[in-house]
């Protein structure tokens, strides 16, 4: 049997990219072209930067993501060599763009029994969803806001929750509300506590996420 003189490297399956949380809130895209070395065993020993997106960014994430890949490495008359491949790696706008605003995200809102809960519950990154438990009227209620500086600008600003009673006709009626500054960093978590003096009165409640004038995050739940 005669053995190719050269076969290329290919790509395993690998996790693309995380698409950086600044781009997505300045809803940029892009393509950024690669070159990687790859070792006789599937490594990647080097990766350039061949052609920029345009966004320092996205360029960075393309090429952090690419030092974890692995390949099929090359072969030479059937012996594993190392060779260089280009990769392309494309920014591409999501189905939907997420909700920024002044150089905020919220990540994730939801609720939790006691003023000073939330240790060791995750939040993840749900898009400002909410859970929706069920209290009641002498339950001591806290609001969770994960949130993503995306701008320094955004330093020094306040976020405000909201929460709002629905009367029995569905309309809503504020009954307390709280700012906590923004802090430097990443994603951030802080508890705003929500007990009301004499207690909640049973019904529907929403809480809102503000920054000034615009909502970032709403949910709702419910007192029995």
């Amino acid at each position: 049997m005669r053995l190719p003189s050269y076969v290329p490297p290919s790509k395993l399956t690998n996790r693309p990219p995380k698409f950086p949380d600044e781009a997505l809130c300045r809803q940029l895209t892009g393509l950024t072209k690669l070159v990687l070395t790859i070792s006789p065993t599937g490594s990647v020993l080097e990766t350039v930067v061949e052609k920029s997106s345009g966004h320092p960014s996205l360029d960075s994430a393309a090429y952090a993501a690419s030092l974890e890949w692995k390949f099929r490495p090359a072969f030479e008359y059937g012996i594993p060599v190392r060779s260089r491949v280009r990769v392309p790696v494309d920014f591409a706008a999501p189905a939907e763009w997420p909700h920024c605003s002044q150089g905020v995200r919220v990540l994730a809102t939801y609720t939790l029994l006691g003023a000073e809960g939330g240790e060791g519950v995750e939040g993840g990154d749900t898009g400002a969803a909410m859970f929706t438990p069920m209290f009641a009227p002498s339950d001591k209620v806290s609001a969770v806001v994960e949130y993503l500086l995306t701008s320094p600008d955004a330093v020094g600003e306040s976020l405000s929750v909201r929460w709002i009673y629905l009367d029995d006709a569905g309309h809503p009626v504020i009954r307390h509300e709280q700012t906590s500054p923004l802090e430097e960093g990443g994603r951030k978590r802080f508890v705003l506590s929500g007990t009301q003096p004499g207690g909640w009165k049973p019904g529907r409640y929403q809480i809102e996420v503000r920054l000034k004038d615009d909502i970032l995050g709403q949910g709702e739940f419910a007192v029995r």
